[in-house]
């Protein structure tokens, strides 16, 4: 409760809130919700705001990210995943692939009425937490969060072949497999494309023709994938193997040291770094 206030009080939404008269949650329960059609996770623990919310309304903002390319509109909803159950699901499904479809069922749990993007200050490169921010001053919005992630990736030059959930959205015809991403109101502006995370450059896979692909990939996963490695700076506070869903993570002497052999290469430690 007290992290929780201290965030509220720091970005502005507590004198928000008392200036608009309403209530900032402070419910740290959550409800079982079961979904039909899943293809991944048929049941999850919602927090209980949003499994007995009338109306979700998803605010997001724009940022690459190292394990799923896009921290956009679906993969922002896995915020309805309580505390550190999370790392749980990272353990769950290590795939990208399985992930990706794991958020989509989150994604179809929730169904927000609408989804909202903050682009007015996003980040690019490492993210969502160790990239550089970036002034863009736009903001998207559609009722749809899958064709809102389209168009995001579109704005900002990431492959949509690199985000899992837009691959899950397609795969289950949520999403057109191809088509042209309409966009209304005032002219987008023209920017140089975003710095991609080192995850997504170093996916070698991505360079091979796809008749190849299926042979190369358990190659590239094995040998030549993008595993995280403990920077000089590390100070041993702890946050990576405290998030660590595969626990291959200790502190040695006031440094962590990563057990390669069990990482699964969600890259949670890297999210969590609070020295990046």
């Amino acid at each position: 409760h007290a992290a929780l206030s201290g965030i509220y009080q720091a970005t502005g939404m507590q004198a928000a809130a008392e200036e608009e008269g309403v209530c900032l949650n402070d419910d740290f329960t959550s409800v079982q919700v079961e979904i039909t059609g899943a293809l991944k996770s048929f049941v999850f623990p919602v927090i209980r705001p949003a499994a007995e919310a009338d109306l979700v309304i998803n605010i997001c903002k724009l940022k690459t990210h190292c394990m799923t390319g896009l921290s956009g509109g679906v993969k922002n909803l896995f915020g309805c995943i309580p505390g550190l159950t999370k790392p749980d699901y990272h353990w769950r499904y290590p795939k990208k692939e399985d992930f990706g479809q794991m958020l989509v069922d989150l994604c179809q749990a929730v169904s927000p009425a609408i989804t909202i993007c903050d682009a007015v200050e996003a980040m690019e490169g490492d993210g969502p937490s160790s990239g550089q921010k970036r002034e863009v001053g736009v903001l998207f919005a559609s009722e749809a969060p899958y064709r809102l992630d389209r168009a995001l990736c579109k704005f900002i030059g990431m492959p949509e072949e690199r985000v899992p959930t837009i691959a899950a959205a397609v795969e289950r015809g949520v999403l057109p497999e191809k088509g042209k991403v309409d966009v209304i109101g005032d002219p987008l502006p023209e920017i140089r494309p975003f710095t991609l995370p080192k995850t997504a450059e170093a996916d070698f896979s991505s360079h091979v023709p796809g008749f190849l692909r299926g042979l190369f990939k358990p190659v590239a996963d094995k040998w030549l994938a993008a595993r995280p490695v403990v920077g000089e700076g590390c100070v041993g506070c702890g946050k990576c193997a405290e998030s660590c869903p595969a626990h291959t993570i200790r502190i040695v002497k006031g440094r962590a040291v990563i057990d390669k052999g069990g990482c699964i290469r969600c890259f949670c430690c890297h999210e969590m770094c609070p020295i990046h």
